[in-house]
């Protein structure tokens, strides 16, 4: 169950590497919308997605430490 739990973390940091990436413009948006659309959005959003993102990547990252440090010492 302590394995579930660590991939669903893992998964969650992911995600909140890629909305970090997604924030910045470091990802090219291959969506159907138009191109621009997707630019308004991530310039008028970008800050708080930004800030969001980094404080969910901290959270995960020491829930991710914790959880390998219980597994390593069992």
């Amino acid at each position: 169950m302590q394995i579930l739990g660590l991939l669903f973390e893992v998964a969650l940091f992911a995600a909140a590497c890629f909305l970090y990436f997604f924030s910045i413009g470091a990802l090219p948006s291959k969506s159907g919308k138009h191109p621009t659309a997707v630019e308004t959005f991530r310039r008028e959003n970008s800050r708080w997605l930004r800030l969001l993102s980094l404080a969910l990547m901290a959270i995960m990252f020491v829930n991710i430490f914790i959880s390998l440090r219980e597994l390593m010492l069992k």
